[in-house]
This record gives C-alpha cells, sequence and structure tokens, in this order.
C-alpha cells in the first residue's frame, strides 16, 4: 500500500510541536549521552524536520534523506 506524497506530507503537518523548554532539556540530555532523551529528541523534533524539508525540496523521498542526513551530522558533531 503505497501512499502519495501529499498524504506523507499531511499527515506529519498534524504532529503538534513540542515545546522549546522540552527540547532544551532534552538536548542537555543528548549531550551527556542520554538514550532516551537521543530516543525522545528524535521522535519529537523529526516531523518539524521533515515537514521543512518536504515544504523546501517537494518531494518527501528527497524530504527523508535529509532529515537522515542532519541527525548524522548532529550525532557527528556532539562527537
Amino acid at each position: 500500500m503505497d501512499r502519495s506524497s501529499e498524504q506523507q506530507i499531511e499527515e506529519f503537518r498534524a504532529i503538534p510541536e513540542p515545546s522549546v523548554t522540552a527540547i532544551e532539556q532534552l538536548m542537555v540530555r543528548y549531550q551527556q549521552a542520554d538514550e532516551i532523551a537521543t530516543r525522545s529528541l528524535i521522535e519529537q523534533l523529526s516531523p518539524q524536520l521533515y515537514r521543512f524539508f518536504a515544504a523546501q525540496l517537494g518531494n518527501p523521498d528527497e524530504a527523508s534523506d535529509m532529515l537522515q542526513d542532519a541527525w548524522l551530522r548532529i550525532h557527528r558533531a556532539r562527537h
């Protein structure tokens, strides 16, 4: 069952944005290599990042690739 590009983007638009304070707290814990914080940070910020990339690129597959690349860069910068 394939979902259209527009359906994928609409699903991500429906996800509410997390609060800045919560993200800041997760970032501190992420920098301390907290696995739960890392997972939570990725789960909370990925929809926003995906929406941004999808809007800029207009292609869900490219947006997914950019999202993965962004997280890899963030991870590498921490180490």
